[in-house]
């Protein structure tokens, strides 16, 4: 039952796709080398609750998630491993189509801090640490988790400081900044330029 090294060569190849000399695809996941940018579509999911999370995969806690993605969690991992990004701190963006040209902020900027201080995300930065094995699998493949605003070891990205306030009841979505649900967004993790 297990398949031969051609079988899964061949698979390797439709599933990591050059585009061009600076794009890599891994599967929806465009990568874009010199740039450090990896861009992936997400849909906006809750806007009145507290937030756990940022950005979630569809099976994950869509339910305390800001923003939801269809593009499978190991898609993000492995083109953030082809640039060597654990442990770096991206600059995340939200873009979207909107009165002909494009939206697009830091995914700070979409988020409400009540019950904490005001800049407690924007004081400290993302950290893109590539989440933890539990039982054999990856953690964040497993619960869906790409972006927390909680303490989660299973997420792709955690921010230190909103993990640190150890609270449920701090984040909210900008009721007035992000677009209508149902609008196509695309997520940008910006990462830093190589040493």
């Amino acid at each position: 039952g297990i398949p031969s090294v051609e079988v899964m060569q061949a698979a390797a190849k439709n599933y990591i796709k050059e585009v061009s000399a600076n794009e890599v695809r891994v599967g929806e996941v465009r990568l874009l080398k010199k740039e450090r940018t990896l861009i992936f579509p997400a849909t906006l999911a809750v806007k009145t609750q507290p937030l756990e999370y940022a950005l979630v995969h569809e099976t994950g806690k869509a339910h305390e998630a800001m923003l939801v993605t269809k593009v499978p969690v190991q898609d993000v991992h492995v083109a953030a491993l082809l640039i060597e990004a654990i442990g770096q701190a991206p600059q995340i963006e939200v873009s979207w189509r909107k009165h002909g040209g494009e939206a697009r902020i830091p995914l700070n900027d979409l988020i409400r801090v009540q019950k904490a201080a005001p800049d407690t995300l924007s004081a400290n930065p993302w950290i893109y640490n590539g989440s933890e094995f539990l039982h054999g699998s990856f953690a964040a493949m497993t619960e869906g988790s790409i972006i927390a605003l909680v303490n989660d070891p299973s997420a792709l990205v955690n921010h230190r400081a909103a993990a640190a306030l150890m609270r449920d009841d701090v984040f909210f979505a900008h009721i007035d900044k992000p677009p209508a649900e149902g609008v196509p967004l695309s997520v940008m993790f910006i990462f830093p330029s190589a040493q």
